[in-house]
């Protein structure tokens, strides 16, 4: 019994430890707050608003729990141009967006279109969801200035690929694996749902 209650302080402490070498304030998430009012999570976010910030056709949701999957116009799904590969010795950022560009391309061609995008809000514990995605990404060295003011917190994922946001207790991640140019949408994305919540 001493055994294992031991293992689980050392477990406990080295968890407090990364979360605090990697800038993460447990307490903040795991402070209370009163849960959101849930509402139909396809109600956040219209496939018509979803269309016109991804420049793409969205032609269908579908709710799922608190997910919505967001299904777009398989014909418009081209084949990515691998002649533009990165030039090595070029600006980083840039190389890094176009390989970003590229993996998302490749990813929707190999699917055929499919579920385009995807929402998942968690209404209680955005918090920790939050916190996790920030242990994740925390070896991704990004400017995040341009997520000032998308709630109370936000972070992305590597290469854009997620971004989880927080207001109050409820937390939302878009799913931007298959959405080329992620950041930029992605924030449009959340500043468009955030009005809803």
């Amino acid at each position: 019994m001493a055994a294992v209650f031991y293992i689980g302080y050392r477990v406990k402490n080295a968890v407090v430890e990364t979360a605090r070498e990697r800038g993460v304030d447990l307490d903040k998430i795991t402070s209370n707050t009163p849960a959101a009012r849930r509402v139909d999570p396809c109600s956040l976010l219209t496939a018509q608003e979803a269309s016109e910030i991804l420049q793409a056709t969205i032609e269908r949701t579908e709710s799922r729990g608190d997910d919505c999957h967001y299904f777009g116009k398989p014909s418009e799904v081209k084949p990515p141009d691998l002649s533009k590969l990165p030039e090595p010795g070029k600006d980083q950022q840039a190389n890094l967006r176009q390989v970003e560009k590229l993996t998302k391309e490749l990813i929707t061609a190999a699917t055929g279109g499919g579920a385009y995008l995807s929402i998942t809000v968690e209404w209680e514990n955005g918090r920790v969801l939050l916190g996790a995605t920030k242990l994740f990404s925390a070896a991704q060295a990004t400017d995040n200035r341009d997520l000032q003011g998308i709630g109370d917190d936000a972070v992305f994922g590597p290469m854009n690929s997620i971004l989880v946001f927080t207001k109050g207790a409820t937390g939302v991640q878009i799913d931007l694996r298959m959405v080329p140019e992620g950041r930029e949408k992605g924030i449009a994305l959340a500043k468009t749902i955030l009005k809803r919540l």
